[in-house]
């Protein structure tokens, strides 16, 4: 282990070695060093950040109607079956004077827009390593380059020598070589997805005017709901309408689901050592 004479080469730094061993204690006058080597595994995690929400603002609204006296409601398509919903104020809609006497069922349009941005994070924690090694640095050299010498390092400790990168180990002496680092890293693939949120209902009010700009000072206001609910006719209000506006409720909070996996890759040592030992 410790015995015997030594040369140490040009570029490398005599250290003393315990392989298996990351808590080891160091002889004295020496720095202790933990590393790892052969690191293996590694996982990812998908996540999704919802970038954007989406919203019920925008998307045609279906009409059903029927009239007052008949028990079903709201069994049949309005004329038109669909308004557009275009902007602020528009005008395609039944304008017919039968107002009064019927159910209404205004359908809502499904929430549109939303995006959400994927992402994978590395799990250093998923990670082994074939070895948890101690290497010990003398705080002074013991040991001039090219030149024997016999370091006294005590028995646990193997005579090696240390030179940052992945180095070949010199021939004779040192031949046993350790690629060691302080850690490891590495990236995840492009296997992670995100699906927006599905079978959120959008709710709201149709405001109704008699004018065909939407500027009647207090127009009639009729709920918009996904659930079949059909609005029975209220008194005192107007024989006909001209132009409408759709005012969606806010939907709460949405969240992305994620989907897919991915893997790691490209799993490396981080500050990777050479240490190249005697026999």
């Amino acid at each position: 282990m410790s015995n015997g004479c030594y040369i140490v080469p040009n570029g490398w730094n005599l250290v003393g070695f315990v392989g298996g061993n990351g808590s080891a204690s160091c002889f004295a006058n020496s720095m202790t060093n933990s590393v790892v080597e052969g690191p293996t595994g590694g996982s990812c995690t998908c996540g999704c950040t919802m970038q954007t929400q989406p919203t019920c603002a925008s998307g045609p609204i279906a009409v059903k109607f029927d009239l007052t006296n008949f028990p079903n409601g709201c069994g049949t398509s309005g004329q038109p079956s669909t308004m557009n919903n275009a902007g602020p104020c528009a005008t395609d809609m039944y304008t017919g004077g039968m107002y009064p006497t019927l159910d209404l069922e205004y359908i809502p349009p499904a929430p549109s827009g939303g995006a959400c941005t994927t992402s994978a994070t590395a799990d250093p924690a998923s990670v082994t390593y074939a070895a948890q090694d101690t290497y010990c640095t003398p705080n002074a050299p013991l040991c001039t380059a090219n030149m024997p010498c016999m370091p006294n390092l005590g028995g646990q400790y193997s005579v090696c020598i240390e030179q940052d990168g992945n180095q070949s180990c010199p021939a004779m002496t040192f031949t046993q070589k350790h690629l060691v680092g302080s850690g490891s890293n590495f990236g995840c693939g492009t296997g992670c997805g995100c699906t927006l949120p599905s079978g959120v209902a959008c709710t709201g009010k149709m405001e109704l005017f008699t004018d065909n700009k939407c500027m009647t000072t207090t127009p009639y206001d009729v709920a918009a709901s996904s659930n079949g609910m059909c609005v029975a006719p209220m008194g005192g209000e107007a024989n006909n309408y001209q132009s409408y506006h759709y005012v969606p409720d806010p939907l709460p909070p949405q969240s992305c689901t994620s989907t897919g996996s991915s893997s790691a890759t490209n799993l490396q040592l981080t500050n990777p050592q050479t240490i190249c030992c005697a026999p």
